[in-house]
């Protein structure tokens, strides 16, 4: 009996990795597709990585960007880790993971309409506070408690929290960088922010182990998230 229940989770998971690998040549062959503007935009300036730091360094656009790249730093301490909390230490089946996981989702695909009205009439630089603010206890409160009606609640806070954020960040990306120079620009930033993501990340698993993987340790590290964000 064990036996055939193995056989079929490896069946399931065998299913949706190769549903997702479909997805993901759908997704490569739409992006083939597209094509650039023949002949390219005449203004478009390919800015050196010195020029654009010395451009950026004091400005609204390089303030943004920067504080793009801290946040993504915090986030990622202790973004690949909420799966193995939730799988080993509370004991989640995958069911109860996919809900809340599905709550977040759904709730930010709600909440972007009512940000987009918030930014229209009071600006996207009011919403990114908004967001900001609102990103910022998403990981304390995984701490608070193990109820999972209070996981479900955060995971509704973090949906219309990020929804801001990402927004806001997206038009005032548009708003701060002219368009010539937004290749070069969002191609260093790209880099940056993922050597970011990698570096928060890697922090994070060392504190994990040095803490000892217990749960203990990993309130610790929801609450040095927060803690960073702010």
């Amino acid at each position: 009996l064990l036996g055939d229940q193995h056989d079929m989770t490896l069946t399931i998971f065998a299913v949706l990795f190769a549903v997702a690998c479909v997805c993901r040549i759908a997704s490569a062959s739409f992006l083939a597709s597209q094509a650039e503007p023949q002949p390219l935009p005449p203004d478009r300036e390919r800015v050196p990585v010195l020029e654009q730091l010395r451009r950026y360094r004091h400005s609204t656009g390089g303030r943004l960007l920067l504080y793009i790249v801290f946040v993504q730093f915090g986030v990622w301490i202790t973004g690949p880790y909420f799966a193995p909390y939730m799988n080993r230490k509370l004991l989640f089946s995958y069911v109860d993971y996919a809900v809340l996981i599905a709550f977040s989702f759904v709730f930010k695909i709600l909440a972007l309409p009512v940000c987009g009205r918030f930014a229209k009439r009071w600006g996207a630089r009011r919403l990114l506070t908004l967001g900001g603010i609102g990103i910022v206890p998403l990981s304390g409160m995984w701490s608070v408690s193990d109820s999972y009606v209070w996981l479900c609640l955060t995971q509704v806070t973090a949906g219309i929290s990020w929804a801001a954020y990402e927004l806001a960040f997206f038009l005032l990306f548009f708003e701060s960088i002219p368009a010539k120079e937004r290749v070069s620009v969002l191609t260093l930033f790209n880099l940056v922010n993922s050597l970011a993501l990698a570096a928060g990340a890697i922090l994070g698993g060392v504190i994990l182990h040095s803490a000892g993987e217990t749960p203990a340790a990993y309130h610790a590290l929801f609450t040095i998230s927060s803690a960073w964000r702010a």
